[in-house]
């Protein structure tokens, strides 16, 4: 969360809502690429710098920020700390993502299992939330998505496509449970001239008629 994709802003929007509805003093640390201000004014919660290089050039041939001889360290305390601070931690997103090789502190899965071990040190409870899974053919993402779901509290993912590709990697589906995307949760503000705006920035044709 928090790179500009709107479609997963728009998720961590409801999963941040849901959370303040619930728990109305609930206090919420985004482990975030970019700590911005304005994003944290806007979602009302903390960011912290996370284990990501700042760019992926800076990343090419290097494990996850922090853990190379020359990387600064200060955030690794910050992200020990906050997850030590915390009642639960909540792994968003896709967390099993393959869009580059999973490998020893490389890759999506990768970067997950570091949060899952982290949490499991400090005896912390976590989640995964919002989960969409594609079929594991790497067998290093498979032993690590069985690592990642079988000792989470609860997994949620957004289909049945997603559970069964899961259970097809041999994976315990006794906490997993479809509740489709999260950003279905969201109560859009119709603003109908808005909405001509956007569709016209994006060159698609608005008829009046249209409902």
């Amino acid at each position: 969360y928090g790179v500009k994709n709107h479609g997963d802003d728009a998720m961590f929007s409801n999963l941040v809502t849901q959370l303040q509805i619930k728990i109305p003093d609930c206090n919420i640390t985004l482990l975030a690429r970019h700590p911005n201000e304005e994003f944290d004014s806007v979602f009302s919660v903390t960011s912290l710098k996370n284990f990501d290089h700042d760019s992926k050039k800076q990343s090419i041939g290097r494990w996850f920020y922090g853990f190379n001889p020359d990387d600064k360290r200060v955030h690794l305390n910050n992200v020990f700390q906050a997850i030590d601070d915390c009642d639960l931690l909540i792994i968003g997103g896709n967390a099993l993502m393959e869009v580059s090789t999973n490998d020893f502190l490389r890759g999506v899965a990768s970067y997950s299992a570091l949060l899952v071990q982290i949490a499991k040190i400090l005896q912390k409870p976590y989640v995964i939330y919002g989960m969409a899974v594609s079929p594991l053919e790497n067998n290093y993402t498979k032993q690590i998505a069985k690592f990642i779901c079988e000792n989470a509290t609860i997994v949620t993912v957004r289909e049945e496509f997603s559970k069964k590709n899961l259970i097809n990697a041999e994976i315990n589906d006794k906490n997993i449970y479809v509740l489709g995307d999260p950003v279905y949760g969201l109560e859009p503000t119709w603003n109908k001239n808005k909405a001509v705006e956007i569709l016209k920035n994006e060159k698609i044709i608005f008829r009046p008629d249209d409902n």
